[in-house]
């Protein structure tokens, strides 16, 4: 029988042609690219064609019914499976090699940060890592700049383009405490750990003065009229004192004091409240709180002393 030849004509579409009398085109198409092609002799009409695959995967291949024989027209043959086969057409062989498909493989690149792996092919899924942030600042997202995919926490899933992804960076946010002050006043009123706070003594009550500040809450300590916030809010009071003034004193109407051999003698003190003694210079000579109306006290030598006892004072001469 007079001998024809195969042509292996790899396009995409399929289509056997009548060239001439008694000799045909075949093309097999395949669903994956690559194929290696040749061309060899192959009995005529009415041989039995068989596609047999070489590979440890079972073939995929669309054959004529019953895997037919050799037609006066289009043999079309689908493979879905990469390897190589063998195409049997009556006696004659012809391989066929089907790779796989070629792999896309695209990139990861992220700004203000780190990505592993760096890239992949589709469906490889990616673990972004954020760098060290500007000072003050802290991680808060990833903003996708492309690459059509979505930032889980800090995964993401490349899709069929190289992404791209920046960190996005927030404030620190810092904390504010208060200073609250009874009987005075605070500048600043608030601010965050660190802050230097000055104390201002409010306007006294009749007949005291200032004396010190008293640190309720906060855990700070007062030096002079500042302190120091620390990691809470801080209250703090005015303590007041008698104000005593001893050049200032004029001669009481109820106090009354007088001296026997050295010894001082008040009358009319309000019990629960400090009474004070002064030389004439002002100096102090001696304070206590009265716990009675009448009291007595050795003076320390001659002079003229003034007694006093909340708005009330006397001068006695020893």
């Amino acid at each position: 029988m007079k001998k024809k030849r195969l042509f292996l004509v790899l396009v995409a579409v399929a289509v056997a042609t009548t060239t001439a009398f008694g000799q045909w085109t075949y093309t097999i198409d395949a669903t994956m690219p690559g194929f290696s092609d040749s061309t060899d002799p192959f009995t005529g009409l009415g041989d039995r064609i068989e596609v047999v695959n070489n590979g440890s995967e079972a073939p995929s291949w669309g054959l004529p019914p019953g895997q037919g024989s050799v037609p006066d027209g289009t043999l079309k043959v689908t493979v879905n499976v990469a390897g190589l086969y063998t195409v049997l057409v009556g006696t004659e062989t012809y391989k066929i090699t089907v790779p796989g498909a070629a792999t896309t493989t695209y990139t990861v690149t992220v700004t203000g940060g780190t990505a592993s792996p760096t890239s992949g092919p589709t469906g490889t899924v990616v673990t972004l890592t954020p760098g060290t942030p500007p000072s003050g600042k802290q991680f808060k997202q990833w903003s996708v700049l492309s690459g059509g995919v979505s930032v889980s926490g800090n995964t993401l899933t490349i899709g069929s383009a190289n992404v791209s992804v920046e960190a996005v960076w927030e404030d620190i946010p810092v904390t504010t405490y208060t200073v609250t002050v009874t009987g005075g006043t605070a500048s600043p009123s608030s601010g965050p750990t660190g802050t230097v706070v000055t104390l201002t003594p409010g306007t006294p009550p009749s007949g005291k003065q200032f004396k010190q500040w008293n640190v309720l809450s906060g855990g700070v300590s007062v030096s002079g009229n500042t302190l120091t916030i620390g990691t809470s809010n801080v209250s703090v009071e005015a303590v007041w004192e008698d104000d005593v003034t001893a050049n200032e004193a004029i001669e009481a109407k109820i106090l009354k004091a007088w001296t026997q051999n050295s010894v001082l003698h008040v009358n009319g003190l309000q019990p629960g409240m400090r009474w004070y003694v002064y030389s004439l210079t002002g100096v102090l000579i001696h304070t206590g709180v009265a716990t009675g109306d009448e009291v007595t006290l050795s003076l320390p030598g001659r002079g003229v002393y003034m007694v006093v006892n909340g708005g009330a004072n006397a001068k006695v001469v020893n």
